[in-house]
């Protein structure tokens, strides 16, 4: 006998829903598209089988699984460490906690490492800057090739030499070298005289100002042909140089180079010449040798008109105030 439902007995609370469905005429002339109803509805006190009771559990699990892995993505997971003090179990973020910041431990970490340059022609120019780390000072290195004592005069007054010089406490000189060119012992002190007062003048924050002495050459000039003369005006200009310092509070110092540290009979030679000018500069710069090497002179002589840059003497305090230097000053502002 074959199966058939409509001759079944029904539930009575379970309403017999007819299959009513639009004409394609009528669902066409409707502004949305029209979805059929159910062909059967269930009664909410419909207990589902087993198997489908177990189904619904697994997608529950397996949701809260999913929503707790999201919130575990999110938010750093506690794990539990024991104080060594107590057996008590403390949550600690598993992130990394940066270390705190040591503490000075002496009174030299409490003061700040000063900002220094190092104003040089090309005697310095194989040196880069990564090569001028040191723990007692911030050093800063321009280097000019072909740069005169003048030329390093229009670079303090230059933007790009403003902005340089503009934190700077300390300066260390390496020039002289190109000046034997067209100029004698006597007018390079002239001229290095007049950029120590325009940078002191022109920066006074700076504290102190170091001179370098001429390097010896193995390669005569245009005014010097031979190689004798030349060597004999370097040892001039060194020894002026050591009398200029009891005149102005000047601290000059000298590198030791060789014949062997020269590599064209003029430039110093890469390692072993820049490694000894490097550590000079390192040298220069350390609290250690600036105690025992204190300015000679007592105190500046005032400024005039003839010390200063041709720029700056000739300039009028209404066209250049700022770059207009009276004859006096005072002393006690500058050291």
């Amino acid at each position: 006998m074959r199966f058939n439902p409509s001759t079944q007995p029904r539930a009575s609370h379970i309403p017999r829903v007819e299959n009513i469905r639009l004409s394609q005429k009528s669902s066409q002339n409707t502004a949305y598209r029209y979805n059929p109803p159910p062909l059967m509805s269930i009664d909410p006190a419909y207990i589902p089988p087993l198997f489908v009771q177990q189904q619904i559990r697994k997608q529950f699990e397996e949701s809260q699984k999913q929503k707790r892995e999201r919130q575990r993505a999110v938010q750093p997971t506690l794990t539990p460490q024991a104080t060594k003090s107590t057996n008590a179990v403390t949550t600690v973020n598993s992130k990394p906690q940066s270390k705190p910041l040591p503490l000075p431990t002496t009174t030299a970490d409490l003061i700040p490492v000063p900002t220094v340059a190092v104003l040089s022609d090309s005697m310095a120019s194989r040196i880069r800057q990564n090569e001028l780390q040191s723990p007692h000072a911030t050093i800063k290195l321009y280097s000019q090739s072909g740069a005169t004592i003048d030329k390093l005069i229009e670079y303090v007054y230059s933007n790009d030499g403003t902005h340089f010089l503009s934190d700077i406490r300390q300066v260390l000189l390496i020039v002289g070298t190109n000046d034997l060119s067209d100029k004698y012992p006597d007018d390079m002190i002239k001229s290095i005289t007049m950029m120590y007062n325009n940078i002191r003048y022109r920066f006074p924050q700076i504290q102190k100002v170091f001179i370098h002495k001429v390097f010896p050459r193995k390669k005569p000039t245009k005014l010097f042909p031979s190689l004798y003369a030349v060597n004999a005006q370097i040892d001039r200009y060194n020894e002026l140089l050591d009398e200029l310092s009891t005149t102005i509070p000047i601290i000059v110092v000298k590198t030791d180079i060789l014949e062997n540290d020269l590599f064209d009979k003029l430039h110093l030679i890469d390692p072993a010449g820049k490694n000894k000018l490097l550590s000079t500069i390192k040298t220069v710069f350390a609290p250690s040798f600036q105690a025992c090497n204190l300015p000679s002179a007592s105190g500046l002589n005032p400024l005039s008109s003839n010390m200063l840059a041709p720029s700056v003497a000739e300039a009028t305090e209404q066209d250049q105030p700022d770059r207009y230097v009276k004859n006096t000053v005072n002393k006690n502002a500058w050291f």
